[in-house]
């Protein structure tokens, strides 16, 4: 799948939270954590960065929509440029 030009190995189908962030420390466990308390599985998910510090993407299949609260909490975190949620 191509992201902003950005190849991330994983699927285009399903549910998708497709992320931009800034590659930092912590990213992956945060979102983990916020699906986790929204009692959503994460099925699959592809991380795609150039280099360390810089623009990363983080594309999380999961088995259930995240609700609008969890979605709220992902895009306020200041480490996050870009959150969206899609089913394909």
């Amino acid at each position: 799948m191509l992201i902003n030009g950005r190849d991330v190995d994983v699927a285009a189908e399903g549910k998708l939270l497709v992320l931009e962030n800034v590659d930092q420390p912590g990213m992956v466990g945060t979102i983990g954590t916020i699906l986790g308390k929204d009692k959503v599985n994460i099925a699959d998910m592809s991380l795609s960065r150039l280099s360390a510090g810089s623009t990363a993407y983080m594309v999380v299949r999961v088995d259930s929509e995240p609700s609008e609260t969890a979605r709220k909490e992902i895009k306020g975190h200041a480490a996050i440029k870009m959150a969206k949620f899609v089913q394909l």
